[in-house]
């Protein structure tokens, strides 16, 4: 994804995702506030989906639904953004993802990735590991990035 809309929401997931890493917690507000100050309209387009994921206090099912399904920008940003908000745990969230139904393998991957590294590698059940292939080389890898 090359177009210069992707790009932009791609970064503004990237700041959050890194704030993750940095501090352990989310700061959906802080990126919002940050790309509210940009002079591209498209960041100050990202930032809104933020705050508009934010203020939705449905179930995540029903945010998916309002505010669309397919996996383009920015109802799919709003949908990883809302999940992120509203799951207590990596499961809670992974498993909303997949109930919320639609285009949401992006969704997911980028919610996975956001409380994974929020919840730790503990967060993820023992079954679902079972069912990977080479799991155990996978964790390997991980833990050796997350020291790196």
């Amino acid at each position: 994804q090359s177009h210069p809309v992707a790009v932009r929401y791609a970064l503004g997931g990237a700041r959050i995702l890194s704030g993750i890493l940095a501090t352990g917690q989310p700061s959906l507000v802080g990126v919002a506030e940050e790309l509210e100050k940009s002079s591209d309209s498209t960041d100050r387009d990202v930032a809104s989906s933020i705050r508009k994921a934010i203020a939705d206090t449905s179930s995540h099912k029903d945010a998916v639904k309002t505010h669309g399904l397919a996996c383009g920008m920015p109802p799919s940003f709003i949908g990883m953004i809302h999940g992120i908000n509203v799951s207590q745990s990596y499961t809670d969230a992974v498993r909303g993802e997949i109930l919320a139904a639609g285009d949401n393998c992006s969704r997911v991957a980028f919610i996975g990735a956001c409380l994974g590294a929020k919840y730790g590698l503990d967060s993820i059940p023992e079954a679902w590991l079972q069912k990977v292939n080479k799991s155990t080389q996978l964790l390997e890898w991980t833990e050796a990035i997350a020291k790196f």
